[in-house]
Order: C-alpha cells, then sequence, then structure tokens
C-alpha cells in the first residue's frame, strides 16, 4: 500500500520537492537548464539567489548594498550568509559599472584580481594570492591607461619593483629597492606617499 502512494505522489506532483524549494522565491528565473531563486529585502532590493540545475542547489550569490550606492555579491557553495565565500565576486560602482573581480576559495583571495575605476579603464590587476596574500605580478594603472608600476610579490611581501613611471610614460626612480630590500619612495600625483 505504501509503495502505491509514493508512486501515485511522484506521477501526480513529479516535482514536489523543487517546487517546495521555490514556494519561499520572490522571483524565479529560467537561465537555459538554470533556474534562479531571487529573493528581495524589504526595500526591493535583490539580496540572495539560489542557482539550480536539475533541482540541485549548485551555489547561492549573496548581495550587499552599500550606503554609497554601490553594490556587491559574493558566490558561495553553503547556504547561510555567513558561509566562506566560494567563487567569483563582483563590486559594482552606484552606476552599474564594475568596480572590481576577484576569486575566493574558502574565503580567501586566489585572484586574479582586477580594479576599474569609475570611467571604466583598468585602475590595477594582480595574478593571484597565496592563503590570501598577494603572489605575483601586481600592476597599478594611471586613468589614461599607462603602467604607473609593476612589481612582483611573493606570499604577500614585495620582492622586485619591474616598472615604475609617471603619467607620461618616462621611468622614475625606484631608490635603492632590490630583491625584496631597500626602500622605494612612492610618489602619487607628484607628493611622497610612502616609503
Amino acid at each position: 500500500m505504501k509503495t502505491y502512494i509514493t508512486l501515485l505522489v511522484l506521477v501526480l506532483f513529479p516535482f514536489g520537492g523543487i517546487s517546495a524549494q521555490f514556494e519561499h522565491c520572490d522571483k524565479l528565473v529560467r537561465l537555459g537548464d538554470t533556474i534562479v531563486c531571487q529573493d528581495f529585502n524589504g526595500k526591493g532590493k535583490l539580496f540572495r539567489e539560489h542557482y539550480y540545475v536539475d533541482r540541485e542547489r549548485v551555489f547561492t550569490r549573496w548581495w550587499r548594498h552599500k550606503k554609497s550606492g554601490a553594490k556587491e555579491w559574493t558566490q558561495n557553495i553553503s547556504k547561510g550568509p555567513f558561509a566562506k565565500r566560494n567563487g567569483p565576486a563582483y563590486v559594482y560602482y552606484p552606476d552599474g559599472k564594475t568596480k572590481a573581480t576577484t576569486v575566493f576559495e574558502h574565503n580567501k583571495k586566489i585572484g586574479p584580481c582586477k580594479e576599474y575605476y569609475p570611467s571604466g579603464t583598468l585602475k590595477q590587476t594582480c595574478e593571484k594570492h597565496i592563503k590570501g596574500k598577494t603572489h605575483g605580478i601586481h600592476t597599478n594603472y594611471y586613468e589614461n591607461g599607462q603602467v604607473k608600476d609593476q612589481t612582483r610579490w611573493e606570499n604577500g611581501r614585495l620582492k622586485e619593483i619591474l616598472q615604475y613611471k609617471d603619467e607620461q610614460g618616462r621611468n622614475l626612480p625606484i631608490g635603492t629597492f632590490k630583491d625584496g630590500n631597500g626602500t622605494w619612495t612612492y610618489t602619487e600625483e607628484g607628493n611622497k606617499k610612502f616609503i
């Protein structure tokens, strides 16, 4: 008898489990074979998206809205808002343009990362992070697109200054810095910023 009732329920409600998952969604969006369950806060702002493929939740995106008008999302494997970030993360300016991108694994940046000026031009790039520390080539740009400086890092420590230029592309002095030792007088807009 139990088998008969179970089969009857499955025939009449083949997607009962998934529709129950979607009952609490404010909005459902279908993207090809992916179903996105969107939830909005009391102010009508998107704060969470559950992504499902073949009736299985693959990941959740948590949106954060900042007072400045900027917004960001991070991707988590588990459902809770305090779950560790895993996967891509994006930050947007209030006008919707991308401000920064990176990739996380177990709540630590692994890179690569990119940051943009409000105009949309590239501000900085980094190759990767190891255990949350900068590693590899890190490049900063002026808003005109010219390379400002390019440095090589190992486990969060500056090892080498590869380029240091002004806005016109002319080389600037790098001080005594060599092989991770020495001083570098870093200037910004003609003013000494730090040594």
